[in-house]
Order: C-alpha cells, then sequence, then structure tokens
C-alpha cells in the first residue's frame, strides 16, 4: 500500500523522545499525536514505546482494521524490521553518525522519487550534517505553493533559511 503522509516534529529529545503528529493525506483519518520515547537496551539496541491519541476510539479502531496495521506491528516486532525502520534512524540520531541512513534513504529516493517520506527524512539526514543546499535541492521539485506537506515545507524552509535565501519554490 502506497500513501502519503504529513506531519510536524514538536520537540525532539536525542536519545529519549520524539514527540509529533502524523497524518495520511487523502484519507478519512484525523491527525493523530505520537508521543515515541526510546529505551536504552545496549549501546546499539533500543526499545521504542509508542503512545498514539487519536481524535476517538471510532478513528482507532476504523485504522486497525486497515491492512497495513498489521503489518506496522509485525515491522516494529522484528530486529530486522525495527532496524531498518526507526531503529536505524534513531542510533544514527543518537549517534550522528548518519552514513547508514543516508545510503537507505538515498537507494528509497531513487527507486521512488515520489516517496515524500524518504524524500523528507534524506532532507533531515542533509541538514544535520551540515549540507542545507542538497536538502534544499532535494525538496525543492515537491515544495510547491499550495502544498500540504507541512513536515517537508518547514524543512524546505529551513534549508532556505539556512542557505539565507527566500523561501520561493
Amino acid at each position: 500500500m502506497v500513501f502519503q503522509a504529513n506531519g510536524v516534529i514538536h520537540e525532539f529529545i536525542p536519545n529519549r523522545k520524539i514527540t509529533r503528529t502524523f497524518e495520511m493525506e487523502n484519507t478519512p483519518f484525523a491527525v493523530q499525536l505520537e508521543f515515541l520515547e526510546f529505551e536504552s537496551l545496549a549501546d546499539d539496541k533500543s526499545k521504542l514505546n509508542m503512545h498514539i491519541v487519536f481524535r476517538s476510539v471510532e478513528l482507532r479502531d476504523q485504522l486497525l482494521k486497515l491492512p497495513f496495521a498489521q503489518g506496522i506491528t509485525g515491522l516494529f516486532t522484528t530486529a530486522d524490521g525495527a532496524a531498518s525502520a526507526y531503529g536505524r534512524f534513531g542510533q544514527d540520531l543518537r549517534t550522528r553518525q548518519f552514513d547508514r541512513s543516508e545510503n537507505l534513504l538515498k537507494t528509497a529516493v531513487h527507486a521512488l522519487p515520489n516517496n515524500l517520506a524518504a524524500r523528507n527524512n534524506l532532507a533531515v539526514v542533509y541538514l544535520l550534517t551540515g549540507r542545507a543546499k542538497e536538502a534544499a535541492d532535494l525538496l525543492r521539485p515537491v515544495a510547491t505553493p499550495g502544498s500540504h506537506k507541512a513536515a517537508l515545507l518547514n524543512n524546505y524552509g529551513l534549508a532556505l533559511r539556512v542557505l539565507a535565501r527566500p523561501a520561493v519554490p
């Protein structure tokens, strides 16, 4: 299943916590609030605790009926899935060594150039490693006026601000 999503990171505490909103575009599902807390289990292993707040129990139950809900659960309960999802990027955020995430995200963007999440996450890696021009160049084609991709537009604006350019696509 392919879908577009957006959200905003409201709080980021390295090695500990991310608070964000998440919304799937063009669906009947409302924005959800997510609290992601990382618990260190070893130097190279973390446990991710997710608390998700939905507007209603009905919306939560409706979302859990979708076919990918089981896949998401499986993703976070297998070591390989967790490493390829939050674990790897989370570890890279903690250690500030982004080579692995950057390579995976470049592969994803190359294979699926319209995957906005991969494009946005790669831009975050570029921003965190001092490459604002690469972040802006990556996001420019998809940062269109009137877009509802809040996190992507926020990161594009940040890249332009770092480059001291006006935020015009």
